[in-house]
């Protein structure tokens, strides 16, 4: 109970962080708490219980403001199963490796949801720029997510 506890937690700072922080000016360049959540799920998650998990992240995640609901679930289904099916090739678990694996996958998460746009006619627009800065800060406060999920998950199942 108190991990179920803890990670509605999680998800619902993530969801109030980014409604916050898309009225600042750089609103573009922002940590994905959620999509960071995503993939903790498809590195330490078995395929069945994690991809239930990842679609219901990204139907919380589409009901806080996302114009078009069902692409953040194609795309985070679509990098889990990519990245449950290449997790025994991928190492994550420090520094460099995990800053890289994650800045990879959010640059692909952000190609998945573009092209599906682009499929469905819509224009999308290609900053690359903000495109590189984010999955960078994604990467780099992984570092720090990462570490603290699985912490405090530990405490959780010992108590």
């Amino acid at each position: 109970m108190k991990s179920f506890l803890f990670y509605t937690g999680v998800i619902w700072s993530s969801c109030i962080l980014e409604s916050v922080f898309i009225h600042f000016p750089l609103s573009h360049i922002r940590v994905d708490l959620l999509w960071l959540l995503v993939l903790s799920v498809g590195f330490r998650m078995s395929l069945f219980p994690g991809g239930f998990y990842v679609l219901g992240l990204a139907w919380i995640q589409e009901s806080f403001g996302v114009p078009f609901h069902g692409l953040k679930g194609l795309s985070y289904i679509t990098i889990y199963l990519l990245l449950r099916a290449g997790k025994s090739r991928v190492f994550f678990e420090v520094g460099p490796a995990l800053v890289l694996w994650v800045v990879v996958l959010t640059l692909l998460e952000r190609v998945c949801e573009m092209g599906l746009l682009f499929w469905q006619g819509y224009e999308t627009s290609w900053n690359i720029v903000v495109l590189l800065l984010t999955a960078f800060l994604n990467g780099f406060v992984a570092l720090l997510f990462f570490p603290f999920l699985e912490s405090q998950g530990r405490s959780h199942v010992s108590s």
